[in-house]
C-alpha cells in the first residue's frame, strides 16, 4: 500500500493572509450623471403605423364624396365603412397611391353612389369588400397609364358594374359577383387573371373600344342574368384581345361562352385553351379575322392551343 502523503501547504497560509488584508481595488465605472436628457424609448405612432387612416379627420370628404385621398401615400381602413345617401364611398384624386382595405367593407346605402372612384395613376386597391352600392362598386377614371393595381376584392350586389376600368389597369385574385351589370368592363389595355367572376347581370367580362386586353385563368360563370340582349361570359366589341385559360359555365339561355360582336372591326382577338361548358353551340361564337385555337373536346385535340367545348 502506497502511503506517500502531499506536502502539507501550511507555508502558504501566511501569504493568502497577506493578501486579504491588503487594499481593496476598485475600477473606475465613469460619472453617474447623465450626459444629457433621457432619449425615447418607444417608437412613435408613425414608425409604428407610417399609413394614414382614412377617417373625417386624416381624409375630410365634401358634399358628394365621404372620403377623399388627394395626396400620394399609402392608406388604411381601421373599420368598415358605411355609406350615405348622395355620396360616393372614397374618391382617390391623387397619383401614386396605395388604398389598402385591411380586411374591412365599404357597404353602400339606397342613393349612395360609387364605392370608390379613383382619377388617380399608379392607385393600389386590394384586401376588402365593396357591397351594395347604388352605381358601380369601383370606378377607375384615369384616362392614361398607368392606372390601377385591383387585388384581392370582392366586390358583389351593386346596381351597376362590379367594376369598370378605363386604361390599363389590372384585376387580379378578386371575387366579382351578383352585380346588375357587367362583372368587370374594360375600355382598353386591362390585364385581367385569376378572378372569379358569377351571377352578374349582364356579361361576366366585358371588353369594349381600344380592346388589347390580357383575360387569362379566370373562373366565369352564370352571368347574363338580365332578360335584355344577350352578352356572353366573356364578351368582345374591340379588337386584338388575349383570351387564354379560362374556365366558362354557361347558365342563361341568353348568353353565349366566349362572344366577339359580329362587326368587321372586331379582329385579331387571340382566343386559346380555354374550356366552355353548357351552353352547346352557344359556347363559342367567333367572326372571322381571328385567331383562334381549334375548338373540340380535350380527347380528340392534338393541338396545345385548342378550346374545350362540352
Amino acid at each position: 500500500m502506497n502511503t506517500t502523503r502531499l506536502p502539507r501547504l501550511s507555508w502558504l497560509w501566511p501569504l493568502l493572509v497577506s493578501v486579504a488584508a491588503g487594499p481593496i481595488l476598485t475600477f473606475a465605472q465613469g460619472s453617474l450623471t447623465p450626459p444629457g436628457p433621457a432619449g425615447p424609448l418607444m417608437k412613435s405612432l408613425d414608425q409604428v403605423e407610417p399609413r394614414t387612416p382614412v377617417d373625417a379627420i386624416h381624409t375630410p370628404g365634401n358634399g358628394s364624396e365621404q372620403f377623399i385621398i388627394s395626396q400620394p401615400g399609402s392608406y388604411y381602413l381601421t373599420t368598415n365603412i358605411l355609406g350615405v345617401s348622395g355620396k360616393d364611398g372614397i374618391e382617390i384624386t391623387s397619383d401614386n397611391v396605395t388604398l389598402d382595405l385591411n380586411g374591412f367593407s365599404l357597404l353602400g346605402v339606397g342613393s349612395s353612389g360609387e364605392g370608390i372612384h379613383s382619377s388617380g395613376r399608379s392607385v393600389v386597391v386590394r384586401n376588402g369588400t365593396i357591397k351594395n352600392w347604388t352605381t358601380v362598386g369601383i370606378y377607375d377614371a384615369a384616362s392614361s397609364g398607368p392606372t390601377g393595381v385591383f387585388d384581392r376584392l370582392i366586390i358583389c350586389s351593386n346596381a351597376s358594374d362590379g367594376i369598370d376600368l378605363h386604361h390599363g389597369a389590372v384585376v387580379r385574385d378578386c371575387v366579382i359577383e351578383e352585380n346588375s351589370g357587367f362583372g368587370i368592363y374594360s375600355s382598353g389595355l386591362s390585364r385581367i387573371t385569376g378572378c372569379t367572376v358569377d351571377s352578374n347581370g349582364g356579361a361576366g367580362i366585358g371588353l369594349e373600344l381600344t380592346g388589347s386586353c390580357l383575360v387569362m385563368d379566370n373562373f366565369v360563370f352564370g352571368n347574363s342574368t338580365n332578360t335584355g340582349p344577350s352578352y356572353g361570359e366573356i364578351y368582345m366589341n374591340s379588337p386584338s384581345n388575349h383570351i387564354e385559360g379560362n374556365r366558362v359555365i354557361l347558365t342563361s339561355a341568353l348568353a353565349y361562352g366566349i362572344y366577339v360582336y359580329p362587326i368587321s372591326s372586331n379582329t385579331n382577338n387571340v382566343i386559346v385553351k380555354n374550356d366552355v361548358a353548357g351552353g352547346g353551340t352557344r359556347n363559342y361564337n367567333i367572326g372571322a379575322g381571328n385567331d383562334v385555337g381549334p375548338i373540340g373536346t380535350a380527347t380528340n385535340s392534338t393541338s396545345p392551343w385548342a378550346n374545350i367545348s362540352h
